[in-house]
């Protein structure tokens, strides 16, 4: 059970179960009750109807019986109307004796009260058809024959008496098995339920009530460590009130020449704050002096960057120059095809002159003028042959030379500019190095002076902490007075916790003895 609840709290979760126990006995009980008033029931449903349809079984064939003999006596009184009346009766007597046993047989009954009815039936059928055979025969005067059917009749009268009384004291065992079995069971269940309750009453309350005294117990056990603690705290109370009364002593002469230090370290502090200041000036004419640096710096980047913008403009130039000549190139060689066409022409030329010089021969003197003109042709077709070979000699001779030309003036430039293009990387390169030595410098020389700020500040705020120091030591002398007031003022609630230890060992015995247990008396700390 947890142990932190309360006693409160535990009697009552004992009432809790108490009352469920109780509820359920009385649910026991109830279910018992109605088990009895099932059986007694089906008593009033079952074994007295079929009591009653005995008895009357039993009365109507002893009516029949005597209907028989009021038959015989009429058969001597010459009274054929009672004869006649006796049949009719014994009609009704057999109609209500089947009726009477075939009730028992339609009841809920045991089996074998069911096959004792079936037998009796068998019998009432025999020992009706006897009393009727009877009286038929004495209705028609046959006297000895109803005589010798007598005897039959008597035996069937006994057959059927006998098995009679035998399915009545069935039916009474039956009906008193019943009830003395539910009568017993109901007995035994009530006592066992009451014995259950009984125990586990005792055994739940015996449970609770070893929780309660194992938690009391605990709790004086707890009360008994926190006593000693408490004995303990209260020596250690008496010894820190002696040692809160040297300190205070000892506190009071350390004031003093913390006081004293504290001078000594405010003047270190003022030439410290002087310095800090000197150096932050210095530092901030520091940084504009890189900064003028590092802006002719990025001048000289910029001019660098010009030049190469420059030579990249020269370097276009060159290249457009270089692809006129190449323009020029190309119309020298068109001039040169030209002349290849004038060769082909000269030669067709000559190749005319030639047939026509054959003609001409052939004509004889008819042709001779046409012969001479042929000549000429000839003739002035090999001048322009020669004249086409010099052209192309020096339109040849011109193509070598132009294209020579650019081609030396293209790797000239190329290399002028390669070599320009290098050294002013290189100066790039040793510019952008300077300018990110000059940034790196006015960071540092930014950082110094940031820094000797931070310094300056700092040193302003020790001053200021310098004072509230100094105005904390007055406060904490201040402070070791009333230390020395609150010792004082210990030491008497010390001497108070004293006098209540008494009060305390009285509630100590009272509750030791509510769970049997013998208290410890306290020792009580002088």
């Amino acid at each position: 059970m947890n142990s932190q609840w309360t006693i409160s709290k535990r009697l009552s979760l004992l009432a809790i179960l108490n009352f469920l126990i109780l509820a359920l006995v009385t649910a026991l009980f109830n279910i018992n009750i109605q088990n009895l008033g099932s059986q007694l029931l089906r008593i009033g449903s079952v074994q007295i109807p079929a009591i009653r349809a005995m008895s009357t079984t039993d009365m109507l064939h002893d009516g029949l019986r005597a209907t028989v003999f009021r038959a015989f006596v009429g058969y001597y009184e010459k009274n054929q109307d009672e004869i006649k009346n006796a049949k009719e009766e014994s009609d009704e007597f057999t109609k209500e004796i089947n009726s009477q046993l075939k009730i028992i047989s339609g009841l809920d009954v045991e089996p074998a009260t069911k096959a004792e009815v079936n037998s009796a039936l068998a019998l009432v059928d025999h020992y009706t058809a006897d009393a009727n055979k009877i009286i038929s025969l004495l209705a028609a005067g046959q006297g000895e024959e109803a005589l010798k059917s007598k005897l039959g009749f008597q035996k069937s009268f006994k057959d059927l008496e006998v098995i009679l009384g035998s399915l009545g004291e069935k039916i009474e065992k039956e009906t008193n098995a019943g009830l003395t079995a539910k009568s017993s069971t109901a007995t035994h269940a009530a006592l066992l339920i009451a014995a259950i309750t009984a125990v586990v009453s005792v055994l739940l309350s015996i449970f609770m009530g070893r929780h309660l005294v194992r938690a009391l117990t605990q709790i004086v056990e707890k009360l008994e460590i926190q006593r000693d603690a408490l004995q303990e705290h209260t020596k250690s109370l008496d010894n820190s009130v002696d040692l809160v009364s040297r300190a205070v002593e000892h506190q009071a002469a350390a004031i003093e020449q913390t006081a004293s230090a504290l001078e000594e370290i405010n003047s270190t502090v003022k030439r410290t704050a002087e310095n800090a200041r000197n150096l932050a000036a210095s530092s901030s004419t520091s940084s504009r002096t890189v900064e003028s640096g590092r802006k002719g710096v990025l001048k000289v980047i910029e001019g660098m960057s010009g030049i190469r913008s420059a030579n990249d403009r020269v370097a276009d130039q060159v290249e457009t120059s270089n692809q006129e000549m190449q323009g020029i190139v190309q119309l020298i060689h068109n001039i040169e095809e030209k002349t290849k066409v004038i060769n082909d022409i000269v030669f067709q030329t000559k190749l005319l002159s030639f047939n026509a010089s054959v003609e001409a021969a052939r004509a004889g003197e008819q042709g001779k003028g046409f012969s001479v003109v042929a000549e000429e042709v000839g003739n002035l077709a090999q001048m322009s042959g020669t004249a086409a070979k010099d052209i192309s000699g020096l339109i040849e001779a011109s193509v070598r030379s132009v294209s020579k030309t650019v081609d030396s003036s293209r790797l000239g430039i190329s290399q002028l500019m390669g070599e320009s293009v290098k050294r002013l990387e290189a100066g790039q390169v040793v510019a952008d190095e300077c300018d990110r030595s000059f940034k790196i410098v006015a960071e540092q020389v930014e950082e110094v002076r940031a820094r000797s700020e931070d310094i300056s500040n700092a040193i302003d705020e020790q001053t200021q902490g310098l004072s509230e120091i100094g105005s904390a030591i007055e406060v904490f002398n201040n402070s070791i007075q009333e230390n020395a007031r609150a010792a004082k003022e210990t030491a008497e609630i010390a001497n108070g916790v004293r006098e209540q230890f008494a009060d305390l060992d009285q509630l100590m015995k009272e509750l030791s003895s509510l769970v049997r247990k013998t208290p410890q008396k306290f020792d009580i700390p002088a």
